[in-house]
């Protein structure tokens, strides 16, 4: 089924730590979610292509929601723990760094975002919307999960109930009868860690998303169709949940029943049992083929799965190793193959992850990676772009952990991605919570790195007003970037060769025009001094929550031309006329001789001089070499490669 057919949407939603994420990895196929055994490790609404065997559905991964009470006993139980029987609780817990009135804020904000998401969806989207409702069945049956239930409930949508972290405790007929409260029929139990269950969960979700694929647009609701303007941008923003009530309702555990499972019996669905593999009695022999040959293909799926993980666990722990891979993978990428690295997103706009220009392919379209330091405006910048509030932001650092991409449609379809402040984990910790901590700062980074090798374009945002205050102490342009900053910049245009723009953000706290040109003048100066490939990258100066279109426009409008001259491609004859120029005003070393030159790769721009080794040149003389193929054909702000073949030695040097 091609990617424009699917029209199912799978929202996954639970309380947090119930393993949502790692269900999202496995329905994706590779580890895409930001996964730690640390609570609310995701603060953000995530979207990719999802697939379970023959099933295709777009798929959702929501923040897990949980109330004030939850979180308050959570706390009090781990500071019981820690002998602090003589303290007043709340106030540790007002005082506590992660359970502070700040994070309380931010956590509220995280809610609001999230419900919002799922009203506006369901408003838009409710006859091709199903729900996997995740709980954890080791712990049984909590507060906040009914205060969920009660939520979806609400919202009148298909909802199939999924016990995870069965691995941890039997799914006994017991165990599965206790979530009856909910109100959900035929739990379905799984264990996402070691993928097991998901026949049962194949079974559950098959008859709702074959009849929603296979719907023509003609039968889809009227507010539900492609081409309408996405709720998040216009009135539906602010609908309350007296609107939603007031549509059209239905029983919610009656819907469930029949969009899960083909069975009569309820007592024989899937869920009673954690892996059926006795004989079927009362199935046909054809019938009972197909399961068999189901879970082969779902095990074959989760082996995928685990070799990629393996693969990724592997990788990250020689960074080397993993850049040159990816240096390798560049330098002969074609435009098909980045097509096929860009993750496929739907043409449909009923929400913004989803929105595509159909007229161009997948590799015609701008990903712009926002990378900076914690605190920067990172997320206010893009939800400045999208128009609306799409992503959590907050005026203190590390709320954003994991990459996120939306699509904007104010700007024709760019993709643009929200990354994790970057940082460098820290060494070594003395406890176990210090680890905890080192593993997801370890994790976050990964991800910032992840973010930058799949875009076409980096943009550096940077905080001018600490610029400012850096400069009122020294006339030295090096504290225009800090450390973290400048291995940023290496690692988008020297590692990834990436194309990269700098915006000053906050630019609103600097006293006059002189002092940001003052500032802007020591960032260009840096970039001079220590990074060569990033010296004529253009730089905007902007203050994030007050952006306008006439101000976006030409920020995108100049990543756009990076994009374009990044993807360029010129012929043998003209890069050769060019090379017997260069060789004529600046002729070679003597045992130098030059044949020809091919332009061998495209993002970023590779050329391969045939006819002698680079041992044979000098440094000075490739470089230039270089400045002249930058000057004659505009490469000044895009990162260019060079490549050198003599005869005798058909590798390049």
């Amino acid at each position: 089924m091609l990617i424009h057919q699917v029209r199912a949407i799978v929202v996954l939603t639970g309380r947090p730590n119930v393993g949502k994420s790692l269900l999202f990895n496995r329905l994706v196929g590779k580890p895409s979610s930001l996964v730690d055994s640390r609570a609310g490790c995701t603060r953000d609404v995530r979207e990719a292509p999802g697939q379970l065997v023959d099933l295709r559905f777009r798929l959702f991964d929501t923040p897990g929601l949980e109330w004030l009470p939850e979180r308050l006993l959570r706390n009090r139980l781990q500071l019981a723990g820690a002998g602090t029987s003589k303290t007043n609780l709340l106030t540790q817990f007002a005082a506590g760094r992660d359970y502070s009135v700040a994070y309380e804020s931010l956590h509220s904000q995280m809610m609001d975002l999230t419900e919002r998401f799922f009203r506006q969806l369901s408003a838009q989207a409710r006859d091709r919307m199903m729900t996997l409702f995740l709980v954890d069945a080791s712990q049984g049956v909590v507060s906040a999960d009914r205060q969920l239930a009660k939520l979806l409930r609400k919202l009148s949508l298909p909802t199939v109930l999924v016990l995870n972290k069965c691995d941890l405790k039997a799914a006994d007929p017991g165990t599965v009868a206790s979530f009856a409260e909910l109100g959900f029929p035929e739990p379905v139990p799984i264990s996402a860690k070691q993928g097991e269950g998901f026949a049962e969960l194949y079974e559950a979700m098959q008859p709702f998303i074959d009849r929603v694929n296979a719907m023509s647009p003609e039968n889809l609701a009227e507010n539900d169709r492609p081409g309408l303007e996405p709720a998040w941008q216009t009135g539906a923003a602010s609908m309350s949940t007296d609107a939603v009530e007031r549509s059209t309702r239905t029983d919610i555990g009656e819907h469930a029943l029949k969009a899960s499972s083909p069975l009569a019996n309820p007592t024989q669905g899937p869920g009673i049992r954690f892996e059926d593999v006795g004989p079927v009695s009362e199935a046909s022999l054809s019938s009972s083929r197909m399961s068999i040959v189901r879970k082969e293909s779902i095990k074959s799926q989760n082996a995928d799965f685990d070799a990629r993980v393996s693969e990724q666990a592997a990788a990250s722990t020689g960074i080397g190793a993993r850049r040159a891979e990816t240096n390798a993978a560049e330098s002969t990428m074609t435009p098909t193959g980045l097509a096929q690295e860009i993750d496929s997103v739907p043409n449909e706009k009923f929400t913004d992850t989803t929105n595509r220009i159909t007229s161009r392919s997948a590799g015609d379209t701008l990903r712009l990676a926002i990378i900076g330091r914690p605190n920067v405006g990172k997320s206010t910048l893009i939800n400045a772009l999208m128009g609306y509030e799409r992503l959590l932001a907050a005026p203190y650092p590390g709320v954003t952990r994991d990459n996120v991409t939306v699509s904007c449609p104010r700007f024709g379809g760019v993709l643009l991605t929200d990354t994790a402040g970057a940082r460098r984990p820290s060494g070594s910790s003395s406890n176990a919570s210090g680890s905890a901590q080192d593993s997801l700062e370890k994790g976050t980074y990964q991800k910032m790195l992840e973010g930058i090798a799949k875009a076409n374009v980096c943009c550096l945002v940077l905080d001018a007003a600490e610029i400012a205050r850096a400069l009122q102490q020294t006339s030295d342009p090096r504290p225009a970037l800090a450390d973290i900053e400048h291995r940023l910049i290496q690692e988008a245009t020297e590692l990834h060769g990436r194309p990269l723009l700098i915006v000053l953000n906050k630019v609103d706290l600097l006293s006059d025009e002189s002092e940001r040109a003052r500032v802007e003048n020591a960032v260009r100066a840096r970039l001079q001094n220590s990074a060569p490939e990033a010296r004529h990258a253009p730089i905007f100066s902007v203050c994030a929550p007050e952006l306008a279109v006439k101000d976006a426009v030409p920020l995108l409008q100049a990543a756009q031309d990076l994009f374009h001259v990044w993807s360029r491609r010129w012929s043998r004859t003209e890069l050769t006329y060019w090379l017997g120029n260069v060789t004529k005003r600046r002729p070679p070393p003597v045992q130098a001789k030059f044949a020809y030159v091919v332009q061998s790769g495209i993002r970023p721009p590779e050329f391969t001089f045939f006819g002698v080794r680079a041992a044979y040149l000098p440094p000075s003389y490739r470089r230039t070499l270089l400045n002249a193929l930058k000057s004659e054909f505009s490469l000044e702000k895009v990162p260019v490669r060079l490549r050198f073949r003599s005869r005798s030695n058909p590798k390049p040097s």
